[in-house]
């Protein structure tokens, strides 16, 4: 395959940048908050502060209080990787159309997978608030089991504003209905009245598939693919709906490089390989778990 390293670094920007446009997740990445260090490794920086002092006339502000401002380092968990064959007789102009289909197609399932993974982790999180599993069958249990949820996060010094509400489709579609008594807490994308709900109370509604939204992950040793953990007999436990506070958490994503392989090096085949490696995780900062609130319903 022709001057692979160039054609590596043209593809390299912009698949990583597609992999952020349609995710439901995305907007919990916050980059600011982190730097890659080397490999799986993410640098979170955590910044305390002494407490605040009462100002005293005689003495002034006395004493500078200590500032600590240092990187933790965490390990990205979820490695993933595929190798997919190009037909070594396609010209230059048609192994790129291939390229570019193959990739935005594994691109398609790492959005997936991400968001299973993400949220899956964060619901599964230490010290986060949940509520005791309930299964969810009108909307009126629906706006009741928010108001709880939403209580919970105000007490703990979280703005709706800065939070995203992730539903299922069968809850959302109950929250829908009660539309009528509650126009006022909803904000639509339009007039029409059964248009999408954009916000709810303030928080960004993102509506996610059921099979993206269980309580914890694992990595199944047999197959290497992330699953929902399995409790209760083996049975999941699927969320009805969860509160996520944007500033609680950081879920990098980093696509460590697109191997380009010839096929005049692998004797065991006459195509061209293309190898995407990606690395992805979310983690929850220390002292904002409570910027977090799970609603499961009965395990499955």
């Amino acid at each position: 395959m022709a001057n692979n390293i160039v054609l590596g670094a043209e593809v390299l920007s912009a698949f990583q940048e597609s992999l952020f446009a349609g995710e439901k997740t995305a907007d919990l990445v916050n980059a600011g908050n982190f730097k890659f260090g080397m490999m799986k490794t993410v640098q979170v920086l955590k910044t305390d502060i002494a407490d605040l002092k009462q100002y005293n006339r005689a003495t002034g502000y006395g004493d500078a209080g200590v500032v600590s401002a240092t990187y933790q380092n965490m390990e990205m968990e979820a490695d993933l990787y595929q190798k997919f064959g190009v037909d070594r007789e396609d010209n230059i102009e048609q192994k790129m159309q291939t390229i570019a289909s193959v990739l935005a197609e594994a691109g398609i399932k790492i959005k997936k997978t991400a968001d299973f993974y993400r949220l899956s982790k964060i619901a599964g999180a230490s010290n986060i608030q949940s509520a005791t599993p309930a299964n969810l069958t009108t909307g009126s249990a629906v706006v009741n089991a928010l108001d709880v949820a939403e209580s919970k996060i105000l007490d703990n010094d979280s703005e709706l504003s800065d939070c995203n509400l992730y539903i299922t489709p069968t809850i959302y579609t109950l929250l829908k209905r009660e539309i009528g008594d509650k126009s006022g807490r909803f904000m639509l994308a339009s007039d029409d009245y059964n248009n999408k709900i954009e916000y709810y109370d303030g928080m960004k509604v993102v509506v996610v598939p059921q099979t993206r939204m269980y309580v914890g992950v694992t990595l199944n040793s047999t197959t290497h693919v992330w699953e929902a953990t399995a409790d209760n007999n083996n049975a999941k436990s699927p969320v009805n709906f969860m509160i996520v506070n944007r500033t609680s958490v950081v879920c990098p994503l980093k696509v460590d490089e697109i191997k380009f392989i010839d096929n005049s090096i692998n004797p065991d085949s006459r195509e061209d390989l293309i190898c995407p490696n990606i690395y992805f995780d979310a983690f929850v900062l220390d002292k904002r778990e409570k910027g977090v609130y799970v609603h499961a319903a009965v395990a499955r």
